[in-house]
């Protein structure tokens, strides 16, 4: 496989740091604070991709009254005011399964972030990182973008997220480069995809062509057990497929999800079972709370066992030097 390229150092890696490697045995091993907090910056996304757990929660929050909505910049700075004097806290990850750069509040929220001296992380699929944005969100002093493809080909890439964006998501990303070194902004960009029908021809082509572009590229297997029983699968040749998670989670010792509305799921994946609200309760308090005490213990006892846990996956150890890879500080 081609070695990646690391031309600076990573500032917001929660897999790369030591805490994430630490076997979590007892309860009380676990961080006084989260090391991580994963925030839903809006449920809503401007794609429809075939391998997307999406298809999965948006079924699950008409049950469960989550619905729909953006994330408010007033409850950001309330979580901002918890956090910034929190040493241990890497930095405030917007990910989960809406696209954030559709909160019509997004650089705003960074620049709360920026302000506080914490670091901000967005994970998007680059669609709405045009020229107007990549200014305005390095203006406000994004720490590190993420931007997750699908597929190590513009074809694979167009079959997985439905569509025919590629060549338009290419050029965002490499504007955004163009835009960062002009501004002589500190923004660390990274590329990723996940793969599942890739050849591994195509994949060292994919990390060959980004590794001098951007400032760190990866890939990693793509999860499939939530979509095991979907036709489409049985319309590809599946080559990698991301296994179920058999060591004890430890994302219950490390990190926290917040929904768009401010309740805080069990785990990255749940969206049915919530653990507090942060409208009502402090980041500390949740995360000391009685529910999510008891989880880390039956996780400690019986392994994993919570709602969910039979969907989660992990990745290979192939993907490590790429994707979660150790480094001292």
């Amino acid at each position: 496989m081609v070695e990646t390229k690391q031309i600076k150092k990573d500032p917001v890696k929660l897999y790369y740091t030591k805490e994430y490697y630490n076997e979590f045995d007892n309860i009380d091993k676990t961080p006084d604070f989260p090391t991580l907090i994963l925030l839903e910056a809006t449920s809503h996304c401007n794609m429809d991709c075939l391998m997307c757990l999406r298809r999965v929660h948006v079924q699950e929050r008409e049950k469960t009254g989550l619905g729909e909505g953006h994330m408010s910049l007033e409850l950001i700075k309330k979580i901002v005011a918890e956090c910034k004097d929190e040493k241990g806290l890497l930095g405030l990850h917007f990910a989960e399964y809406g696209e954030p750069l559709m909160n019509p509040e997004m650089v705003d929220i960074v620049s709360c972030i920026k302000s506080a001296g914490l670091k901000s992380q967005i994970v998007t699929n680059a669609l709405l990182l045009d020229e107007k944005m990549a200014r305005r969100l390095i203006e406000a002093g994004l720490t590190k973008v993420k931007v997750s493809l699908q597929g190590a080909t513009s074809e694979k890439y167009e079959f997985w997220r439905n569509n025919k964006l590629y060549n338009r998501i290419e050029d965002n990303i490499l504007n955004l480069v163009k835009i960062r070194d002009a501004m002589k902004s500190d923004l660390f960009i990274q590329v990723g995809t996940s793969s599942c029908d890739d050849t591994e021809e195509e994949l060292e082509a994919f990390i060959k062509y980004w590794k001098d572009k951007v400032d760190h590229v990866y890939w990693n297997y793509t999860a499939l057990s939530h979509i095991k029983d979907d036709p489409i699968l049985k319309t590809i040749n599946i080559l990698r497929e991301a296994p179920k998670k058999t060591e004890n989670c430890k994302e219950l010792f490390l990190r926290m999800t917040v929904a768009w509305n401010g309740q805080v799921t069990q785990c990255p994946r749940d969206e049915e079972n919530f653990v507090g609200d942060l409208n009502k309760q402090t980041v500390r308090e949740v995360w000391h709370s009685e529910k999510m005490v008891n989880n880390r213990r039956l996780v400690l006892e019986k392994g994993n066992c919570l709602p969910h846990c039979d969907y989660c996956v992990c990745q290979p150890k192939e993907t490590l030097p790429y994707n979660y890879r150790y480094e001292e500080k």
